[in-house]
């Protein structure tokens, strides 16, 4: 029994997405560094926030990119991290995080594969806005979930 089970936290089915209270389930990126990071690096660790943002062409909202940024000392502070996930390859990815000063990791989901898995796809299966907060002390069970409209049902 996983101590999130326990902590009445439930598992998330693997034919739905991740939803408040059930586990975010594991995955594995290449970061915009070129190192593979995993969200199980995290767990028990630090909150995290858990931004999926389009492709690199269109990131999704820069007011709000650039609000995490300037919030970014406030976030860590708080025991949490910010990951970014777009929809394109790890260069891409190096690009959009170097021209936007990301302080944050960017990871690369260059065939949509995890975009899929949490939502953020629209109806036209194009990469679409998706955002997860986790809890470290329940070991990744989310606490908000928000998909953009434009997810299919």
């Amino acid at each position: 029994m996983l101590q999130a089970e326990v902590g009445s936290a439930k598992l998330t089915p693997a034919s739905s997405y991740p939803s408040r209270g059930h586990v975010m389930w594991d995955f594995t990126l290449p970061s915009a560094e070129g190192k593979q990071v995993s969200l199980y690096d995290y767990r028990g660790r630090c909150n995290l926030v858990l931004l999926f943002a389009g492709d690199a062409d269109n990131i999704g909202d820069e007011k709000f990119l650039s609000t995490l940024v300037q919030h970014y000392t406030e976030i860590r502070d708080q025991d949490s991290e910010v990951l970014l996930v777009i929809a394109c390859s790890r260069e891409q990815a190096e690009q959009v995080k170097h021209q936007a000063q990301l302080p944050f990791p960017v990871l690369a989901d260059e065939d949509m594969r995890v975009h899929r898995s949490v939502g953020a796809i629209s109806h036209q299966t194009v990469a679409a806005a998706a955002l997860y907060v986790t809890d470290r002390f329940f070991r990744g069970v989310c606490r908000v979930a928000y998909r953009g409209r434009r997810h299919p049902p």
